[in-house]
């Protein structure tokens, strides 16, 4: 048995060697193939939701599931644009706003620390896959691909949040986080609010964009599971951003007759599965919250008043910080504290993210971060809609217009998120493509493979 002595001393240079041959596969993986840094990004996104976004590396510093994927990522971005500069060309708009996200998180590392970092986080994660993505020439199966990745990870969140619903309302305590909850703010949301925008957007995929993202089936029956999902899960936010990617396909160009079906066949499923919640008895308490969270939004009242006060205060602080804050607003670090004044008429101490992806860019990036942002959102949105006139690309340019507008509207409540970087950086090279008609084809198509 002195081997299993051996075996066990050896366990740990074992295991650092798999790692280390494994960060130079994936490298290499991410180097010659488009695919395989996707499915990296949904693995990513996944890992963050079944942990809880929790550490999963401790090397002095907590090591998070975004952080590892930035360290194959940023490599590969860097070194697949040196050797094809071009590829920066257009997009300033994104250009800008990466730049003045680094130039913040610099200056904020040198006056905050780690703090800095711990801020900048989400935001680095956006920039690096957008980034990425843009190394890569489009071909036409760039937004099949996309889809098909999407539709994976979605699929996983969808059983993930099946599992646990069925943990908590069975109840199966011993398999229930600590706590007892999934989530503070409402036992139906179990999973974050990025997740069901995911699900939203292959909900609106599916709908309106049936050739691109499910050519060989009938996808009703997904529509409906990830309908009902949509609304069970509560983020109020992401019935707004799927309420406007249900209508998006009537000015995203092409037929509007053929939008107009769609919507019309939208709508009755969504009544088909709303009516049950509302009619029902057993489901009551589940409608009384429904109703509860639609008319405190609209009535700006709870959360809502919160948010609308924070994103005053927080404007007002930036406001008032001189020009080099206007310009290049306060570095990532800088406390977000702000007082807003409860339902109850209590004054309150926050100091969390803004609740707002606009408002909180302005504070940390000034005129020239958020300016960059709503160029680039200008222009792309812009460009997506023109470009729907090209046979070719028409779908592709519709679908990724309707999936951009949504991400927008999303994130005037919240913040960026990783896989919105995809969806960005597609869109991007898809608009760049239609505008230059130089869409290579299949067989030519090497770069994006």
């Amino acid at each position: 048995m002195e081997w299993v002595v051996y075996l066990l001393l050896a366990l740990p240079l074992l295991v650092s060697a798999g790692l280390a041959v494994l960060l130079v596969l994936l490298l290499l993986a991410c180097h010659a193939s488009v695919l395989a840094g996707m499915w990296l990004v949904a693995a990513t996104s996944l890992l963050q939701t079944v942990t809880g976004n929790a550490p999963v590396l401790h090397l002095g510093l907590a090591l998070f599931p975004g952080d590892l994927m930035s360290l194959v990522l940023a490599p590969v971005a860097a070194l697949r644009l040196l050797q094809q500069s071009h590829r920066c060309r257009g997009a300033w708009g994104w250009w800008v706003f990466s730049a003045a996200v680094f130039v913040s998180l610099g200056t904020g590392l040198l006056s905050f620390g780690t703090t800095a970092g711990v801020q900048a986080r989400d935001y680095v994660h956006f920039v690096l896959v957008g980034t990425y993505l843009l190394s890569f020439e489009y071909d036409e199966q760039l937004v099949a691909r996309l889809c098909r990745v999407l539709g994976g990870l979605v699929l996983a969140l969808v059983l993930l949040t099946f599992y646990r619903w069925i943990v908590y309302y069975t109840p199966i305590p011993s398999l229930l986080p600590p706590g007892g909850v999934y989530n503070i703010d409402g036992a139906m949301r179990v999973v974050w609010s990025n997740d069901a925008l995911l699900m939203g957007l292959v909900l609106i995929g599916l709908t309106f964009f049936t050739e691109l993202t499910a050519p060989a089936r009938r996808p009703w029956v997904s529509v409906m599971v990830l309908l009902a999902m949509v609304l069970l899960l509560q983020h109020r936010s992401v019935w707004m951003a799927v309420l406007v990617g249900a209508t998006g396909p009537l000015i995203a160009g092409g037929q509007a007759s053929a939008a107009m079906k769609r919507l019309a066949l939208f709508a009755g499923v969504f009544l088909l599965i709303l009516a049950p919640v509302f009619l029902s008895e057993r489901s009551a308490g589940l409608a009384s919250e429904l109703q509860s969270r639609t008319s405190s939004a609209l009535s700006a009242q709870g959360s809502a008043s919160d948010r609308l006060q924070g994103w005053t205060a927080m404007m007002t602080k930036w406001a008032q910080g001189g020009p080099q804050v206007l310009a290049l607003g306060n570095s990532f670090g800088t406390p977000n504290t702000r007082f807003i004044v409860s339902s109850e008429g209590e004054m309150r101490k926050v100091d969390y993210f803004a609740h707002n992806m606009y408002v909180q860019t302005l504070f940390n990036t000034g005129l020239a971060g958020i300016s960059g942002f709503l160029a680039l959102l200008w222009t792309l949105l812009a460009g997506l809609r023109k470009e729907a006139a090209d046979p070719r690309l028409a779908a592709e340019c519709r679908m990724l217009f309707v999936f951009v507008l949504m991400i927008a509207v999303y994130l005037i409540p919240y913040g960026v998120h990783h896989v919105q970087g995809l969806v960005i950086g597609a869109g991007i090279l898809c608009a760049r493509a239609a505008e230059r008609q130089t869409l290579p084809g299949r067989r030519g198509a090497r770069h994006a493979g």
